[in-house]
Order: C-alpha cells, then structure tokens, then sequence
C-alpha cells in the first residue's frame, strides 16, 4: 500500500510546489509593480521569501519635515500707485498686485521683478530679471500692454533702474551696455526716448558702477542717480551736469561714509540719504529755486545723526514730507520727523534686510518688506503693526 501512495503523494507534492512557485512569481510582478509606483523597497532573500517594507520615516525626520522653512521668497521691489490703491510687490518669481481697499492679491504674474514704479493709476513699469525688458502693467486689463527694450539682444543693454517725472508725463531708465552707463527719457505718451544722459562712458572708466536707485528733483529739472556708492545728479534740460564726489559744492560725500540710500524731499530742495555707518542726513541744495547744480552749494543738517547700527537700505519721505522712514540690513525701522531730525519710533520689523519701505499717500500707514518674503503694514503714528501681506 505505501508503494502505491508514494507516486500519488510526488505528485501532489509536485503539485503544491509549482503552485507556490507561481504564487510567488506572480506576487513578485505584483510587488514590483506597486514599488514602481510608489516609494517601496522590496527584498527576495529566497524564492520563498518575500519582503514588502515601506520606506522607513522615522520621527525626528517626520518632525524635521514639518518645521522645515519654505522655499525663501525675497522681495526685491515695491511700489504704490498715486492713489494708494493699488500695491506692486515684485520678486525674483513673480509680480504680485495686491488691492489695498480691499485687502487681498488682486492678481499674480508668474515673472521676475528687480524694479518696479507705477507711472500714473493704471500703468505700473517693471524691470525683470535677466530678461533687460521694461514691460508696462495695465492694472485695469490685468495684463502688460507694452514692452520697451528689445531685452539686450541687439545691443547688450541691461535696465538697472527707473523713475516717474513729476509731471507725469516723462519717466527715466537707467541702462548700461558695452558703450557704458545712460539715462534715458521716454514720453509717456509714445513710450519712445526723448534724450539720452550719458551718464558713465566705457571709454573712461574701467569699471562700470550699477545704478542702484534713480529719482527726479521735484520740480523735475535734475535726476539723481545712486552709482554703487556715489550720488550724482544730472540737469535734465542740458543733459551735460554730474555731481562728484570730489567737489565740496556738491554732495557732502565724505571719504568714510559711503552712500546707500537716498530719497528726494517733496519740495525738491532737500535730499535725504543714508549711509554704510548707518548715519542719517539731510542736505539741502543751495538756496535758489530751482536747482542750480552747478552755483547751489549743498548744506549738511544734522550731520551726525546715526539711527541703525548697520548700513542703511531704505530710506522714503511721506508725501507731505513731514515724516521720514530709514531702513537698515539688520531688519531695524525708524520713523523721522523732519521739522526736527528727531527719531518719533524705533522698532525691529524685520529679521534681517529690509528691501523695501513706501508710506501711503495719506501718510498714516507704513508698508515694508524684507529678504525672506514678508510684507507689513505699520501705522505711523503709533508704530504699530496693521497687518501682513501675503506673498507665498
């Protein structure tokens, strides 16, 4: 009798182990199909053996995971419009269009924005990165309408700065390309050139400076120009003046204070600037109306009034001009009265730089940004935080 069961029980055993062989064949497709779609790592020690084990997450990794930072988005502009209804938030990803009445993002723009001014109400004028193109906003369409500069192909040009006129009928850029650096005015109008201001020629000088800032006198005769360190101003009528460091009758530009910031005054007749000591002053140029550049001597007020602790950023006037703001790289905020040059606030806004600092047209609300993203709204006279802006 065992004789007789031994074949049947080969059989069977032949039997049970091709299926076992298949089932693990087949689970060893499944399992590879499920690790191709998904974060798995599977291990066959035998052909008996399957091991199906999710990628291991350990807690401190899962807590790590849950307090790392986002991705750091700068703010590298800001801009109001006339009427203070509208804000321009620029960054090296995108342009943000945030509605002040009604305190939300009106509209996002997936471009990068190193510079930005609003020319009128409805026309905002961007600068983008690496694309050397000035493209205008229309805030009503909610799109650009027009682009000036052909983005460097022909001629190298690079926009590094821009400036409403007064008048509202001009505004000026500032490029730099293989021939050196030039002021150009467009009408508004025709978004065509008028006059270039050759400001910085390659055939003279080695180095070409970057235009950090650029602002009209407030009459509009003159345009000042922030050269990295060095503040120059230019008669717009003969496009031929500069301002220079090393003449006394200019800009009290001291060799142990270098310039990095500046604003022009409502009445045009006072410059404010700060710089790398983290010293505020006022200037005023000469005693005629309007300017004289080349006969106006300049008059320091204050001339040791220090603020901040590090290099002043920023620096902007209410448009009243009885209020000053000053910004520094170490996030510090201080709010001036200019009938005496005396700080009314001081506080800590921001962690680290501050890259931008505008007052509303009423002069009650302080707008400011920084390094990492952050956007804030101050109320001037008290100094307190209003609310934040986002920009993520």
């Amino acid at each position: 009798m065992p004789n007789r069961l031994l074949p049947i029980l080969l059989a069977l055993n032949l039997i049970v182990t091709c299926v076992l062989v298949g089932a693990v064949w087949m689970l060893s497709r499944r399992v590879d199909d499920l690790a191709r779609k998904s974060d798995y790592h599977v291990s066959f020690p035998s052909y008996l053996e399957v091991y199906l084990r999710q990628k291991p997450i350990s807690e401190e990794y899962a807590a790590m995971a849950a307090t790392s930072p986002k991705p750091v988005v700068s703010v590298s502009c800001a801009a109001l419009s006339p009427d203070g209804r509208w804000l321009a938030i620029g960054t090296p990803e995108k342009l943000i269009l945030w509605d002040m009445a009604k305190s939300i993002v009106s509209r996002q723009f997936h471009m990068g924005v190193a510079q930005a001014a609003f020319l009128d109400n409805e026309t905002l004028a961007t600068i983008t990165f690496g694309q050397s193109t000035v493209y205008l906003w229309n805030t009503t369409i909610g799109r650009y309408s027009l682009k000036v500069g052909d983005g460097g192909a022909s001629t190298g040009q690079s926009f590094m700065a821009i400036a409403p006129h007064p008048s509202g009928t001009l505004f000026a850029l500032a490029s730099r390309n293989e021939r050196g650096i030039h002021i150009e005015l467009y009408s508004k109008s025709s978004y065509r050139p008028l006059a270039t201001l050759v400001a910085e020629s390659a055939h003279t000088s080695s180095i070409l400076p970057e235009i950090r800032s650029l602002a009209f006198a407030g009459d509009g005769s003159a345009v000042f120009a922030l050269f990295g360190t060095r503040l120059r101003m230019f008669r717009v009528e003969n496009n031929l003046h500069a301002l220079r460091e090393d003449n006394p009758r200019f800009l009290p530009l001291l060799p142990l204070s270098l310039v990095s910031a500046f604003a022009i005054a409502p009445d045009g007749k006072h410059i404010v600037w700060g710089d790398e000591a983290g010293r505020v002053r006022v200037s005023v140029i000469g005693v005629q109306y309007p300017l004289q550049p080349s006969t106006s001597p300049v008059y320091p007020l204050q001339p040791q009034e220090t603020a901040h602790n590090a290099t002043v950023r920023q620096i902007a006037l209410s448009k009243d001009g009885k209020r000053m703001v000053s910004a520094s790289e170490d996030g510090i905020v201080v709010v001036w009265d200019t009938a005496t040059m005396r700080p009314i606030h001081r506080w800590s806004a921001h962690p680290l730089e501050v890259t931008a600092v505008l007052f509303t047209p009423d002069g009650k609300r302080l707008i400011t940004a920084d390094a990492e993203g952050r956007v804030k709204i101050w109320n001037v006279r008290t100094g307190k935080k209003v609310r934040d802006i986002p920009v993520d």
